[in-house]
């Protein structure tokens, strides 16, 4: 008898440490307090291992009639997003404000909630006055000043804010919570990232107080610690701040039942894809350009840009052409543009697509968005987006590598020519380089100067642009190479007469030929001669054989790896390198083109726009080989100069090649299309002096 009394008790002590435990809710020390729009709610906890919180206008003595707004786990004094995986855990080692959530503000993460304190943070949806309470049973018993608060809580809305946890030298982290409603719709703490977020932010010590410009930093697929760094980029003297994209959702985000990525078996076929990733970065972007007094220092808005590579830039793509109000530019290289590219196509052009399948269902799915219902693979084909003229988005600068095999080069000029199909300004670059280095366009025309309270130029149909029909490529390896020939390892079934080849695609490389036709695996030019041509060798290569060999390389040697270098082969439908928008500048405040005057200055007035243009040469094309070219210029961003569809407007054409004395050389009429632009077609630009200026006045 006795030993079954004993095990009946152990039985009853251990089923205490894994169930709900009532005992008359043992929860207590209930503490709230409202900031920014936020009502941050604390008890300590009972060891219980879920809590039930309860709202009400009315102070709260039985929650039995009331239903629970949020489930809250325990330990909810921890940050979800660094217990992913073990890669994660390493990268977030040893930084226990990475570990515990802080919601005071310290430099020096010595106010880290403390063991067995829960944490519930309210986004508030409406100006009033709220009680709350926390239970350990659905249903369970509430003592005033115990687990019930004695009194209200005063809620506002406004924007979400955060506060400093830790300061390392110029690196600053800070806490910040998202919207617990979306990020857990059915009211349970679950979200496989949680709502409790990190951003850091790069900030230079100045002697002079000033507004200071910001650059968001978007990381690559496998580049955690790039946000570690203690240094402001691109600009030494602006703020740059960065966050974690925990599940590698390309800046977007992932299907809103996903409670893991581990071990999925088949992709989601209904429910809606939300844009966690996007909305959590916007969230502090936009606290940060309010200038709210908890952040160090004070932003210019006009001057927010956001720049990444890889993953990176292809949240930069996105993310400028949908957040016009916010970034003046965006600099992306090599990123997507079309994350519904099919990887049915031989050879394989998306590699990343069971990636996407994964967390936005497959693209025959299409699954629906939080954004007004729009699916998600005609969302994340970019140009479906900028092919509409109403929509505003910042200036961007993008560009990808030929010899790519990570990112898809496939289809990029659809995306160009829907960006002028659209009337938006961006310029365009691509280079025979791989995935590693980074790329832009090649412009003179700096995307972290250019301001969003300034007017710029949307260009098309410039004749100075490089030759791209598609963005059709495929590269692989020679088996053989005769004069007028090479000969592949497997037969091409693709048409590809016309199009250029190069062997051995590198940055160096200026020698291109033409595809006449195809017989089986072998690939005819139609002049040259394949097997006299000398690819050529990087620099990068010298050194990594001189380092080989120990010894200085000779003429010998460097035949040896032009010939390895010439079994390398690209085919592609246009030029191997080139630019679209890449050779024309424009004169704006921060990058112009003869401060001494403010004859080539923006005009932007109710009646009248000017602007000053130029060629200039290209950093991946080098000069433009005309003296002049032609563009389509519709003035966007005006700040003054607003038209209306039907409108007509004079145009004139300004030839300051002599900035003393500058000549009308043309002008003409036009009228304004029913989005209210204003295009003047074929506009002439030259290479002298201060280049041509358009001025626009509305009859």
């Amino acid at each position: 008898m006795f030993y079954r009394i004993c095990i009946f008790l152990i039985f009853i002590s251990t089923s205490a440490l894994f169930c709900d435990i009532d005992a008359n809710d043992t929860i207590k020390e209930i503490k709230a307090f409202n900031r920014s729009g936020q009502t941050f709610l604390t008890w300590k906890e009972n060891g219980s291992k879920w809590y039930y919180i309860y709202s009400s206008n009315a102070k709260i003595t039985d929650v039995k009639k009331l239903k629970w707004v949020a489930k809250i786990p325990n330990n909810s004094n921890h940050f979800r997003f660094t217990h992913l995986n073990k890669k994660i855990e390493k990268v977030f080692k040893g930084r226990s404000y990475l570990n515990k959530i802080q919601i005071e503000e310290s430099d020096d993460a010595s106010k880290l909630l403390s063991d067995e304190t829960g944490l519930f943070v309210s986004t508030n949806k409406k100006d009033s006055t709220t009680y709350y309470a926390v239970t350990s049973t659905e249903g369970g018993q509430v003592t005033s000043g115990a687990n019930s608060l004695k009194a209200p809580i005063k809620e506002k809305v406004m924007l979400p804010g955060a506060n400093l946890v830790f300061r390392e030298k110029n690196l600053n982290f800070y806490v910040f919570f998202t919207d617990f409603s979306i990020w857990n719709k059915d009211g349970i703490d679950d979200h496989i990232h949680g709502y409790a977020h990190v951003f850091t932010a790069s900030i230079p010590n100045l002697k002079e107080t000033k507004t200071l410009p910001l650059c968001v930093k978007l990381h690559a697929f496998s580049a955690w610690k790039d946000q570690f760094h203690k240094y402001s980029f691109p600009i030494k003297d602006g703020v740059t701040i960065g966050m974690w994209d925990y599940s590698l959702t390309w800046w977007f985000g992932l299907h809103e039942e996903l409670k893991t990525l581990n071990k999925i078996k088949e992709a989601p076929k209904k429910g809606k894809v939300i844009n966690y990733t996007e909305q959590r970065l916007m969230q502090v972007v936009n606290w940060i350009r309010s200038n709210p007094k908890q952040f160090q220092v004070k932003i210019d808005p006009a001057r927010i840009y956001v720049f990444g590579g890889s993953m990176g830039g292809s949240g930069t793509n996105h993310i400028t052409i949908k957040n016009g109000d916010v970034f003046a530019a965006g600099h992306a290289s090599k990123g997507y543009t079309n994350w519904s590219v099919n990887d049915k196509f031989n050879p394989k052009i998306n590699r990343f697509q069971n990636d996407f399948k994964k967390k936005y269902g497959s693209i025959s799915s299409n699954l629906e968005t939080n954004l007004n219902g729009r699916k998600v693979y005609d969302i994340l084909n970019l140009a479906s987006w900028v092919s509409d003229p109403k929509i505003n988005m910042g200036y961007l600068e993008t560009a990808n590598g030929t010899v790519d095999m990570i990112i898809p080069f496939w289809g990029l000029a659809t995306f160009w020519d829907a960006l002028e199909k659209g009337k938006h300004p961006y310029s365009a670059g691509w280079d025979m380089v791989g995935h590693a280095s980074r790329l832009g366009s090649g412009s003179k025309m700096v995307y972290h100067k250019l301001k969003i309270n300034e007017s710029i130029p949307a260009l098309a149909n410039a004749s100075c642009n490089s030759k791209l029909k598609f963005g059709y490529r495929f590269f692989g390896s020679v088996k053989e190479i005769k004069k007028d020939r090479i000969i592949l390892h497997k037969p091409i079934k693709n048409k590809i007469e016309g199009m250029t080849l190069v062997l051995g695609p590198t940055r160096t490389n200026k020698t291109y030929f033409k595809v006449s036709k195809v017989n089986g695996n072998e690939i005819v030019v139609e002049s040259g001669d394949l097997v006299a041509f000398q690819a050529p060798v990087s620099n990068y290569q010298k050194s990594q054989l001189k380092k080989k060999l120990k010894r200085e390389i000779t003429t010998a040697d460097l035949t040896t790896l032009s010939n390895k270098n010439k079994m390398k082969y690209l085919i592609i439908d246009g030029d191997p390198k080139g630019t679209r928008n890449g050779h024309i500048q424009w004169s704006c405040s921060l990058m112009n083109f003869d401060s001494s005057t403010k004859i080539d200055d923006i005009e932007d007035t109710p009646k009248r726009w000017g602007m000053n243009f130029r060629l200039t040469k290209n950093s991946l094309v080098s000069d433009c080989k005309d003296d002049t070219a032609t563009v389509d210029i519709t003035p966007r961003r005006c700040q003054q100069f607003k038209l209306a569809a039907g409108q007509k407007v004079n145009w004139e054409n300004w030839d300051h090649s002599d900035k003393k004395n500058p000549v009308k050389v043309a002008e003409g009429e036009i009228e304004v299309d029913k989005y209210g632009l204003a295009t003047v077609p074929k506009f002439k630009i030259g290479k002298k002096g201060l280049g041509n200026r358009l001025v626009l006045n509305l009859k």
